[in-house]
Parts: C-alpha cells; sequence; structure tokens
C-alpha cells in the first residue's frame, strides 16, 4: 500500500480519538472546579480504569494482525470466526475492567493515598464502572468496520461522541466529578448502540457471539503480550501517580495534569499505530515484503517526527496548559512543574515511538518479543528510577520525572532496535499457501 494512504488510514483513525481526547481536558477543566481534592481524586480512578482499559484494548489490537491476515489470505470465515471470539474476549475483559473500577477505593487505600482522598475514590470508581463495558465491545466492531473502509464511520461516532461526552458533562457539572462520570458512562453505552446500527445500515453483518477453541486461542496467544506490555506502560505512569499522591498530595492534580497532557498527545501516535498493524499484516500475509517494510519504517518515521514536535511544545507550555485546566501552582510544585513539564515531553517523544514500533512488530506476528523490552524499561528502569531520584534521593515530584522519562527512553530504544532485528529477519519470509499481490477480498 502506498505511504499516501497508510497516512490517509493514519489520520482517519487518529481524528477518531482526537474528540475523546479533547474531550478529557474540558472534563478535566469541569472537575478541577470543585477542588483539588475532588481533582485528585477523580485522576486517580481514572488512571486505574485507563490502566486496565488500555491493557483490554491492547489485547483486542491482536484483532488486527488476525483479522488483517485473513483478508490477505482471502479466508472471510476465519476473519468472521476471529471477531466472533474477539466479542467474547471483550465481553469477559469488559467485566473484569468493571471490577477493577469497582475496588479503586480499597487499591487506593493499599497503596497508601491520602485517607481524606478515600470516599472520592469509591465512590466515583463505582460510578465510572458503569461505562467500561461498552468500550470494549465498541474496540471490535471499531475493528470490523475499519477492516471493511469504514475508518471514516469510526471516525465520526468517535468524534460524536467526544461531543456529547462534554455536553453531557456540562448538564451534569453542578454534580462535579460524579455528573461528569455519570455523563461519560451514558455516552459510552450511546456510542456503542450507534455503532451497531450504522454496520446494519453499511449492511455489514455483524461477528456472532460463538467461536470455536481455535480463533479463541489466537486471540489470545497474540493478545496477552500485547496486552501486557500496554499494561507494563499504564502501570509505570500509575505508579508514578501513587507516589506523588503518598508523599506530595498538593502535587498531584498538576502531575495528573501532565498525564493527561501526553494521553492527549498520543492521538495521532495511536492512529499511526493501529493503521501499521493493519496494513503491515495484510501486506506480510499477501508476501509484498517491499512495500511492507516501507509501510512499517515510513510509519515510525512519522511518529517520531511527531513525537519530536509534541513533545517540545508540552515541554514549553505545559505550565500553561495547567493554568488553563485551572489548576494552581502550590508551593510545593512551583518550582518542579517546569521540569515536570519537559521531561513530560520527553516522555511524550519515546512514547509516540514506542506504539508505533511495537505495533508494526505486531503486524509481523511478533508479540511476545517487546514483552522483553517492556518488562525491563518499564518494570524495573521506569519504577525503580522513580522511586530512587523521587523519594530515596528525596528529588520530589520532578524526580519521579526523571524515572518515568529514563524508563521510556530505554524502552523505546530497545524496541527500535528490535524492530531492525525482525524486519531483517522476515524479509524472505512469507506465509505457506500465501498469494502474493492478491486484492483483498470484500467482507459481508
Amino acid at each position: 500500500m502506498k505511504q499516501a494512504e497508510t497516512a490517509s488510514l493514519a489520520a482517519k483513525l487518529a481524528l477518531a480519538q482526537l474528540a475523546p481526547m479533547l474531550a478529557s481536558l474540558v472534563l478535566a477543566r469541569m472537575v478541577a472546579t470543585h477542588g483539588a481534592d475532588e481533582f485528585s481524586a477523580y485522576s486517580i480512578v481514572t488512571f486505574i480504569n485507563i490502566t486496565g482499559f488500555i491493557a483490554a484494548t491492547g489485547f483486542l489490537q491482536s484483532l488486527y494482525y488476525l483479522c488483517g491476515s485473513a483478508l490477505g489470505r482471502r479466508q472471510p470465515a476465519e476473519y468472521g470466526a476471529t471477531l466472533g471470539a474477539g466479542l467474547i474476549w471483550a465481553t469477559g475483559l469488559g467485566g473484569l475492567c468493571t471490577l477493577v473500577s469497582l475496588l479503586a477505593g480499597p487499591a487506593s487505600a493499599l497503596a497508601g493515598v491520602a485517607p481524606s482522598l478515600h470516599p472520592l475514590i469509591m465512590r466515583f470508581g463505582m460510578i465510572a464502572a458503569c461505562g467500561l463495558l461498552p468500550g470494549t465491545l465498541l474496540m471490535v466492531l471499531r475493528v470490523h468496520a475499519t477492516m471493511q473502509g469504514g475508518a471514516g464511520l469510526v471516525t465520526c461516532i468517535y468524534a460524536g461522541g467526544g461531543l456529547a461526552a462534554m455536553a453531557a458533562a456540562a448538564a451534569l457539572a453542578s454534580f462535579g466529578a460524579a455528573g461528569v462520570l455519570w455523563g461519560v458512562a451514558g455516552v459510552n453505552w450511546l456510542m456503542l448502540a450507534a455503532m451497531v446500527t450504522a454496520l446494519r445500515q453499511k449492511r455489514l453483518r455483524l461477528p456472532r457471539l460463538t467461536a470455536g477453541r481455535a480463533p479463541l486461542g489466537a486471540v489470545f496467544a497474540i493478545g496477552w503480550p500485547t496486552g501486557a506490555v500496554i499494561f507494563m506502560d499504564s502501570v509505570a505512569s500509575l505508579i508514578s501517580v501513587m507516589i506523588v499522591a503518598r508523599c506530595w498530595l498538593a502535587a498531584t492534580p498538576l502531575h495528573a495534569c501532565v498525564l493527561l497532557c501526553i494521553n492527549v498527545g498520543l492521538v495521532c501516535p495511536l492512529g499511526l499505530a493501529q493503521a501499521s498493524i493493519q496494513r503491515v499484516s495484510i501486506l506480510h500475509a499477501q508476501g509484498d515484503l517491499p512495500a511492507r517494510d516501507r509501510c512499517a519504517w515510513s510509519v515510525i518515521a512519522m511518529a517520531g517526527a511527531y513525537g519530536a514536535i509534541a513533545g517540545s511544545l508540552l515541554g514549553a507550555f505545559g505550565p500553561q496548559i495547567c493554568h488553563a485546566l485551572g489548576l494552581s501552582v502550590s508551593e510545593i510544585a512551583a518550582g518542579p512543574i517546569v521540569t515536570m513539564s519537559m521531561l513530560g515531553g520527553v516522555v511524550l517523544a519515546c512514547q509516540s515511538v514506542i506504539v508505533v514500533a511495537a505495533s508494526a512488530l505486531r503486524g509481523l506476528g511478533v508479540a511476545r518479543a517487546p514483552l522483553v523490552q517492556a518488562v525491563i524499561g518499564y518494570g524495573v528502569v521506569a519504577a525503580g528510577c522513580e522511586l530512587l531520584f523521587g523519594v530515596t534521593l528525596n528529588g520530589g515530584p520532578a524526580g519521579v520525572w526523571w524515572g518515568l522519562a529514563a524508563g521510556f527512553g530505554a524502552t523505546a530504544a530497545a524496541l527500535l532496535a528490535r524492530c531492525a532485528k525482525e524486519f531483517a529477519l522476515r524479509k524472505g519470509t512469507l506465509i505457506r499457501g500465501q498469494l502474493p499481490h492478491t486484492p483483498l477480498p470484500t467482507v459481508t
């Protein structure tokens, strides 16, 4: 596939996430007006749920590879069975995410978060739990629509969902963070209903909620390493929130704000990542190896360029963004906020490369290799350095960010090296029984 077409697909997938990400900033602004404690509790619940939810959707990213491979090999029955297995896994994972949200209060207490936040965290976790299941189910339908040329449809539904979430939160703003969370939960169910309706109108058959052992096992085999990598990525950020909330409670809102900016800044890389895994898997299955390699490396280069620009902007304007969200710079955080923003820019740049490089590997069917880099980079370097620089060496909130930057930087370098190795090893690899340059079928 031509680079311009890949970029177009990536742009559509990125736009699908832009409105919800921008909506998260608006929602944070609404919550911030109700005080630091409410914003801190809201942020902790949000990051706990993001950790579980992103791991679940990361698990389901295996559908891009498996469905893309099925299309590349002209196997529509396998495509449908894979989607059916995805729906079964999405239902179970959605239930697990719901349970995690319900346990957010006890988890924060065990982590040593300030007791004054416990009642708020428990209440917000229960409300947020109501909107997690439709999010995981929506991920499967999103893959189905994208694979069938409906990336524009996905963009419209997610953009509409972001606008609807802002409207619902504004209507319930008088209830504080609880009202915002109720609004988001309701909109998630509306988005799921809208996606089902749109797919039926486009005469795209919905996958059945049945699957044999083989497709269920295939989704698990590719999905669990992917979900584990993304889980450790999110845990590194969650640990930083817990450390700051335990040791420097007054700095928690600003710390959470920088992390929120990073999440918003990842809109473009996430779109590039989803386009990368989809196109690389199809080209690899078709045997068009030169096009596969050009696609993968061009997308990684785009992510690197974007990350450098976006990271620089966050480093330069992070304090102003915090002020715009209504957060006051407390005495304890007045000095570190500039350092936190600059190091947040470094983390954003590294993470942009990480998500795309890992997706390129998944397009080859290499899911477990990034797990090694993630364990070392996130589990050892990031978490260890957060505690070392922030607590042991008394670096404060800025020290925690030095730890994050070290962990994400090490992971980015390791993944780039692994990409170079894996693509070199597969220059002559073809999938048995495939037909090179076979046009993709239309599955309805």
